[in-house]
């Protein structure tokens, strides 16, 4: 004979860049990949659900960034960083709510002089971000701890990441 049984769960999404909520690093490694390849998201909001932490670096959207990109008050960690999250966050671009901690280890296009753990090139808003990330790298570099090049604005944005110029050996 059978049985009734009263069951219930909780499902709890996963999260895909379709649906515009990033709750892994898999789903942040899609949604950079997917700006590299030229989607901008302009008009689109995509909201980080978790705090995300990596021992290395986070896959780079090497690209413009047009949308929203609400981090809802959770932190990425990059332990080994070496580069910021974007490229150029766009004249309608938006970053908010984001907690960046972590170290950069090294820098990976040193030639280009010029890094920062949100983005190289800012035109649009980038608010309400911290940074605890510290940086000890030798040679002569601009880092500028949350945008390189800001040309657009930065609103309650806090700086608390350490910058150590270390004298590395020069042979001539």
């Amino acid at each position: 004979a059978g049985g009734i049984y009263d069951m219930s769960f909780d499902f709890v999404s996963q999260g895909t860049v379709v649906e515009g909520d990033i709750y892994t690093v898999s789903d942040w490694t899609a949604f950079a990949k997917s700006v590299a390849g030229g989607n901008t998201y302009e008009g689109q909001t995509i909201t980080l659900k978790s705090d995300l932490s990596v021992d290395t670096y986070f896959e780079y959207a090497n690209g413009t960034f047009e949308g929203t990109f609400d981090g809802n008050g959770k932190t990425m960690t990059a332990n080994g960083n070496i580069w910021p999250l974007f490229t150029t966050i766009g004249e309608n671009g938006i970053v908010r709510n984001l907690t960046i901690d972590g170290k950069f280890s090294r820098y990976a296009n040193a030639a280009e002089v010029g890094n920062a753990t949100i983005a190289k090139i800012n035109k649009g808003l980038i608010q309400d971000v911290t940074n605890y990330a510290d940086t000890e790298l030798s040679g002569t570099y601009v880092f500028g701890h949350i945008v390189t090049q800001n040309g657009g604005k930065l609103e309650r944005c806090k700086n608390y990441g350490i910058w150590k110029r270390t004298n590395a050996s020069r042979q001539k």
